[in-house]
């Protein structure tokens, strides 16, 4: 029973993924392989958060795409971002949602270097925001094709 359970779920992820994926991205494979940061088998793929942005015509115009996520107090996340274009103009960050204000966590770019992911402990149950944008705001005739992706890692005391 569990076996087969185990199998439903897995042709699940990758179904939903490959649909994903060929809308969103010019590699209708990406997800699987921006999910190659999770091989060493300690993580488990959760979710993805794919984005493609025309070319900005001007500063005022989309700057990303954010999302809301729920996460659990006591739970390690991973946070991981691939991009066609590589990590040089763009970053995720994780943010707190709280009375209207975005209160930065985590990001993929820290200390004048860029990262392909983040680790973050969930220290209380929230509502957080997911961003994938340009680093500067008056980046302008560039577009995103990127992908973000959420993992499990485990749980902490």
């Amino acid at each position: 029973m569990l076996k087969k359970t185990i199998l439903y779920l897995l042709f699940f992820v990758f179904s939903a993924g490959m649909n994903i994926t060929q809308a969103q991205c010019k590699d209708s494979n990406g997800v699987f392989k921006c999910c190659e940061m999770f091989d060493d088998n300690s993580v488990a793929y959760l979710n993805n958060f794919s984005l493609k942005l025309k070319k900005r015509k001007t500063t005022t115009d989309d700057n990303g795409k954010s999302w809301d996520i729920f996460l659990m107090q006591g739970t390690k996340y991973r946070f991981a971002l691939c991009s066609y274009s590589g990590l040089d103009k763009i970053e995720m960050i994780l943010y707190e949602k709280e009375k209207g204000d975005s209160i930065p966590i985590a990001t993929t770019f820290k200390g004048g270097k860029d990262k392909t992911y983040f680790d973050y402990s969930c220290k209380k149950s929230n509502l957080y925001g997911v961003t994938i944008r340009f680093k500067k705001s008056d980046t302008v005739g560039e577009k995103i094709c990127a992908i973000g992706l959420l993992g499990f890692v485990g749980k902490v005391k």
